[in-house]
């Protein structure tokens, strides 16, 4: 039998004393280790003990996922899969001078990935800084049988792989020097020779398609190799791009690069060419607008697409000054400024001083009213023709705007879902209320066409 008293409460807390005072004297005796002041031998020889296995974990990680999505459990139940967990090397959290110095021998050992990402996100396994801090990087598909009926999102995962792993690498500033592609499966293999010029429902072109567009964006590398069954046009077309460098405009700032686009892509130019063809100075000299493209947007995609988003959601004014030369306008906006460029705009701007630009606001309808990104629309006109508000000779009350006027207005209801419509100048008088009210509410998508007020008034024919 036990004794009880050894297993009393008392007992309990004599023990726990009685071992701290062991301990005590141990604890004492303890020094801090002063691992930085080995020398610089002894330290890269820790560093090179502790990264032995180098990147291997983040494979092992998907090697784990697969093993339990193909493997089933003695009552023939598939396994539950295992989610891999990020996390850091504790030597890497000591101090900063430690992290600088074990980084370097981190970085040398090459990440290879045999199993491609499955539906696992690559942020999961490996964070960006360090993935960018990388010298070598090794892809292959030979891990497993890619289209394996149990795995079936193995097809894609290799298709993510490469999407995640470029979109990681195409800006500037990471550090891999030496990148190798290896398409070996012999599934693949067989799909491309059999599937790749025929309509039969394979996705193997669209598949191949993806990584090829996904890999033609990186830049950067300098030892590139390609091995495999990979087209011979393809692999000429990456090697050229992937081993070429950087745009300078890349290694810039954010806000450089967005400076630079909004003084050479000025929309605002638009405005000054047409008033500079319209000027009296140039009465009776021909002039033939030339819509060029900025030379900037044509550097490379992922420039343009910078470009385009910051020059979309600046403010584009339509400034015109002086009448035109002719009665009625006779060139179109487009020749000044592209449809698809309108129609990315988020703001604009209208300010008109005579009736004969009347004709660009059917073309800019035409084109808005077939797609547009508008949160904002402002016209402002100051009429050069408006009519008095005095009785007409037959009785009849003057109406502004008038059935000219109102007819090229119109158009303007082609525009809808707009966020926010407005009207400035002589549009603004309390007079033309009744029509600018229902033609703002159009454009805001408020109201139905036929509840505008004007529509088929056909009395207003007679109004001079």
């Amino acid at each position: 039998m036990p004794d009880m008293a050894l297993l009393s409460p008392a007992s309990k807390v004599y023990n726990m004393y009685s071992l701290a005072g062991v301990l005590d004297p141990i604890h004492r005796d303890l020094e801090v280790f002063r691992f930085l002041a080995l020398p610089a031998e002894l330290r890269v020889m820790v560093y090179s003990f502790v990264f032995a296995t180098g990147y291997s974990a983040v494979d092992n990680c998907v090697a784990s996922h697969i093993s339990s999505l193909t493997t089933t459990t003695t009552n023939g139940v598939q396994r539950e899969p295992l989610f891999p967990r990020k996390s850091k090397r504790s030597l890497l959290l000591v101090c900063r001078q430690i992290y600088r110095e074990a980084k370097p021998i981190l970085a040398q050992h090459p990440l290879t990935l045999h199993h491609g990402l499955l539906n696992i996100p690559l942020s999961d396994l490996i964070s960006e800084d360090t993935f960018r801090n990388i010298n070598s990087i090794i892809l292959k598909d030979d891990g497993h049988n890619i289209l394996d009926r149990r795995l079936p999102l193995s097809f894609i995962g290799h298709q993510r792989m490469a999407t995640e792993l470029a979109g990681w690498l195409e800006d500037c500033g990471h550090t891999v020097q030496k990148l190798e592609l290896h398409f070996t499966s012999p599934q693949l293999k067989w799909h491309l020779d059999h599937c790749r010029g025929r309509n039969n429902g394979c996705d193997m072109r669209r598949w191949l398609t993806g990584v090829f567009d996904a890999w033609k964006r990186v830049r950067g590398i300098r030892h590139v190799c390609i091995f495999g069954w990979l087209p011979d046009d393809m692999k000429k077309d990456l090697l050229r791009l992937m081993q070429s460098d950087h745009s300078p405009f890349a290694c810039l700032p954010d806000e450089v690069v967005r400076r630079i686009g909004a003084y050479v892509a000025d929309l605002n130019d638009v405005s000054r060419v047409i008033n500079r063809a319209n000027h009296r100075r140039n009465i009776g000299v021909a002039f033939h607008p030339v819509k060029t493209t900025p030379s900037i947007f044509l550097v490379n995609r992922q420039l343009t697409e910078q470009l385009i988003v910051n020059s979309a959601t600046r403010e584009f004014e339509l400034n015109l000054i002086y009448p035109p030369k002719s009665a009625a306008w006779p060139e179109s906006i487009t020749k000044f400024l592209g449809q698809d460029t309108l129609r990315t705009l988020t703001s604009l701007t209208i300010h008109l001083r005579h009736r004969a630009w009347l004709p660009l606001l059917f073309d800019i309808a035409h084109i808005l009213g077939n797609g547009h990104r508008l949160v904002s629309f402002h016209l402002h006109l100051d009429d050069d023709h408006r009519l008095p508000a005095t009785p007409t000779p037959s009785g009849l009350l003057r109406c502004y705007p008038d059935w000219a006027l109102e007819r090229s207005l119109y158009r303007l209801m082609l525009i809808s879902n707009v966020g926010e419509v407005t009207f400035g100048g002589d549009l603004a008088d309390p007079i033309a209320r009744w029509f600018t009210e229902g033609l703002r509410r159009r454009m805001e998508g408020w109201t139905p066409a036929s509840l505008c007020p004007g529509r088929g008034n056909r009395r207003r024919n007679a109004v001079v």
